[in-house]
This record gives C-alpha cells, sequence and structure tokens, in this order.
C-alpha cells in the first residue's frame, strides 16, 4: 500500500491535468478516513506543497485539493506542518484573487490553521 499511496501522491504533480485531477480526487476520499489520514500525513513533504499548489487551478482541482487540506489541517502536528510551509500566506493569496472559487473552504483552512498560536502569528 505505501508504494501505490506514494505513487498517488506523485500524480498531484503530474504535468497532466486528467491524471492531477482524478489524483486530487482520490486523495481528496482518503482525507475522510482516520487510516487515510494517517497514511496521507507519512507523505506530508510531498502531499502538502502538491496540494497547495493546486489551490490556483481551476475549481475542478482546486475544490478537492482545498477540502483535502481542510481535512488535513484537522491535525495539529499537520497543521503546524502547512504553517511552518507558509500555507497561511498561500491561502490568503488564492484568497484575494477575484477568480477564487473556493472562498469558503479557504476561509475554513484559515480558520484550522489559527487554532494554533504560530498559525495566528503567521495571519498577523
Amino acid at each position: 500500500m505505501a508504494t501505490e499511496l506514494e505513487e498517488l501522491v506523485g500524480f498531484l504533480s503530474s504535468p497532466s491535468p486528467q491524471i492531477t485531477k482524478l489524483a486530487v480526487h482520490i486523495v481528496r476520499g482518503l482525507t475522510g478516513s482516520n487510516d487515510g489520514l494517517q497514511s496521507l500525513a507519512k507523505y506530508a513533504n510531498i502531499v502538502l506543497p502538491s496540494l497547495s499548489r493546486l489551490l490556483s487551478c481551476p475549481k475542478e482541482v482546486s475544490e478537492p485539493a482545498a477540502e483535502a487540506l481542510v481535512n488535513l489541517s484537522q491535525s495539529s502536528d499537520l497543521a503546524a506542518e502547512m504553517i511552518r510551509m507558509d500555507m497561511v500566506k498561500t491561502v490568503m493569496d488564492v484568497l484575494y484573487k477575484p477568480e477564487s472559487s473556493i472562498t469558503q473552504l479557504l476561509v475554513m483552512l484559515l480558520v484550522n490553521l489559527t487554532q494554533l498560536d504560530d498559525g495566528i502569528a503567521s495571519l498577523l
């Protein structure tokens, strides 16, 4: 399973939009269970930056990426990692783009990240 999950996470950065779209939907599905969250947490250094980059994509990709990040950010360890990688700044940048269609999800992500003191400091 680890090798398959590693491949899946790698597909989040695929040059093919169709592959990226499928991969992000599968990753989002995995974040709906504790087992999936724990499995993805092992690849946080790959999955979090990949999902973060997808936030600026069209809604069909950015929405499941944001949903996955919201679910992942419910773990304080993963939220802390997101804060370390400047996810708050990334979210704010995407949030202020007029064409952003995932505003509600971005706000939910910020709420989760600002549960930690470092997240509050990063926002301010």
